[in-house]
């Protein structure tokens, strides 16, 4: 089947196109009782060939609701009166076969290529040790821009993203300001794509990494000191809790700092291979933490468009708990669905999603 999208052809916009040039076609007459077709553009006459598709636009609009929202797929079968088995068997073609981004940009454009305000976000979903999903978002309009599957959170990843982002979105602006979970490498990466000074790191993630190096019941109390004082980072909303806040963080190093520095060595005997270590190796890794790059930090002091923290994914999070029992490429590809199906408001964008998904893959 071949078609092609037009803005004004057709009930829907869409109209067969040529199997050559791709270029819209006529009606021209019948041959043994089927419609003939007629390219405006090369001549060329052929007939509507039709693959029987093992699902139909009724059964995506279906499997929408069940990638969307919280229904499970008995409720669904009852009220399609379809048995399990028979709507586990239609859903599994649309989670072998997952959306590409550049698909749903070609569907419609996102809101940043029309506005000059906007964030750029990025966070990443692990599934387990591997893999993971990459997500690019525009923070202020709340709109998935790109996704990729990894097998590691590194700067070609990234880089590969944001340049197939640029590529299908010729119209793209540079973003007004960044917020990241906080590697420096992909702060990097993203600063130079975008010529941006500086990007915000995400305040919940910093927060989430000092509780792991900072346990609660340590019975170090200079550790105890540093988790109480560091858990109120979340909390600073102008410049001059930022200076309360770097202050206790001056009276913490000027009481306990001298614990930064000690080291221990090996026993007599010992089969160690280094000859010293730090003793508090992870209290002197949150203290870095806080104390380096600060200006990432803080940013959203500066820049008040850009948001401190970057909680895009926990939508995503919160839904893919209910499908526990899914393997990690279904959980990937009902992701990649539901950050598709995040972008499409009205049923003609839906159909043409339909129309383009199956182009792309029958």
């Amino acid at each position: 089947m071949f078609y092609a999208a037009k803005k004004y052809y057709g009930r829907f916009g869409i109209t067969i196109g040529c199997p050559k040039c791709g270029s819209r076609s006529k009606r021209h007459g019948r041959k043994n009782g089927r419609q003939r077709y007629r390219c405006l553009s090369c001549g060329y006459v052929f007939k509507r060939q039709k693959h029987h598709l093992p699902v139909s636009f009724r059964d995506f609009k279906t499997f929408r609701q069940y990638a969307v929202k919280t229904v499970d797929q008995e409720t669904l079968s009852v009220n399609l009166k379809f048995s399990r088995q028979t709507l586990s068997a239609k859903f599994n073609l649309f989670l072998l076969l997952p959306p590409l981004p550049g698909l749903v940009n070609a569907v419609t454009s996102p809101a940043c290529c029309s506005t000059t305000l906007w964030v750029y976000g990025y966070d990443g979903k692990w599934l387990g040790r591997s893999p993971i999903l990459l997500i690019h978002r525009d923070v202020i309009n709340k709109e998935t821009l790109w996704w990729s599957v990894a097998f590691s959170e590194n700067m070609a990843a990234v880089r590969s993203d944001l340049i197939g982002l640029i590529n299908s979105c010729p119209g793209l602006i540079p973003p007004a300001g960044a917020v990241t979970d906080g590697k420096p490498g992909i702060a990097s990466v993203i600063k130079s794509i975008f010529h941006l000074d500086d990007c915000q790191r995400c305040l919940v993630h910093v927060v989430r990494d000092l509780k792991n190096y900072l346990p609660q019941n340590s019975p170090i109390r200079a550790t105890r000191r540093l988790r109480a004082v560091s858990l109120g980072l979340t909390e600073i909303n102008s410049p001059a809790d930022k200076d309360c806040y770097l202050s206790m963080l001056n009276r913490w190093y000027h009481r306990y700092g001298s614990l930064l520095k000690e080291r221990s060595r090996p026993e007599p005997g010992s089969t160690a291979k280094r000859r010293w270590w730090y003793t508090h190796g992870n209290l002197r890794r949150a203290w870095r933490l806080l104390t380096k790059d600060q200006g990432s930090l803080f940013h959203f002091l500066e820049n008040p468009l850009v948001p401190k923290t970057n909680n895009s994914l926990e939508g995503v999070n919160r839904h893919l708990r209910r499908r526990e029992g899914m393997g990690k490429g279904k959980q990937l590809a009902l992701m990649m669905w539901r950050l598709a199906f995040s972008r499409i408001k009205t049923k003609r964008q839906l159909l043409t999603l339909w129309a383009y998904w199956k182009k792309a893959f029958f």
